[in-house]
């Protein structure tokens, strides 16, 4: 018993030190592999080409960069991207051509319009924002909005007229006013709801409705038959 407890206090030592052996000489040929214009990264993590420099297969191939442009990182592609204010036309990097009225995005790679203008084909057009009306910065649609109290018309913002017992909707279709609680719409006017016997104003407050358990027959409120 006591044999064997010492070949083990001996064997497992032994093992580790292989081990560690085995690790250093496979730490030794990775660095052996690394190739021309690369740099170990260590710790067993392989190796990454230098700048300007790009992996192809096992190797590192010289990046052309053309002017006006710059080296990437990236193992895809062509490794390299255009300047700002620069685009790729094929391989090299050509000035943008920005119209006036625009300016380059936060990323330099494309233009957009300033505010007041919507992009049209390769130009800037101006919005033209009637009387009584606002940009709206919107991408779609006119880019602009009436104020309020005003209703959009073709290329015009016209004034609503709100009857008497009506409010402003703040919506910009329909008439543009709702009637006052208790009050019905009629063309251009609000007419004052008039209440039958054991009836009552509705939720909306634009109709009315019978008290339990009597229903409504044409204008009265009478009990189920």
């Amino acid at each position: 018993m006591s044999r064997i407890f010492i070949s083990t206090r001996l064997f497992i030592p032994l093992c580790l030190a292989l081990l560690g052996a085995g690790l250093a000489s496979l730490s030794g040929a990775a660095a052996q592999n690394v190739p021309v214009n690369a740099r170990d990264l260590g710790n067993g993590l392989g190796w990454q080409c230098e700048e300007t420099y790009q992996r192809i297969d096992d190797g590192c191939q010289k990046i052309d960069v053309p002017e006006n442009a710059y080296a990437t990182s990236s193992r895809y592609g062509r490794g390299w991207d255009c300047q700002r204010g620069y685009m790729a036309d094929g391989a090299r990097c050509i000035p943008m051509d920005i119209p006036s009225n625009a300016y380059l995005n936060s990323y330099g790679d494309r233009w957009e319009c300033e505010r007041g203008y919507r992009r049209e084909a390769e130009r800037c057009d101006q919005i033209i924002v009637p009387g009584n009306g606002y940009l709206t910065g919107a991408a779609y649609g006119t880019g602009w909005a009436c104020l309020r109290g005003f209703k959009s018309g073709q290329d015009s913002c016209n004034k609503i007229v709100v009857p008497a017992n009506a409010y402003l909707s703040g919506n910009d279709y329909g008439t543009g006013w709702t009637c006052e609680r208790g009050y019905t719409s009629g063309a251009s006017s609000c007419t004052r709801i008039r209440l039958p016997e054991n009836a009552h104003l509705n939720a909306s407050g634009n109709g009315w409705e019978c008290d339990r358990p009597l229903i409504k027959q044409i204008d009265q409120c009478v009990l189920k038959g």
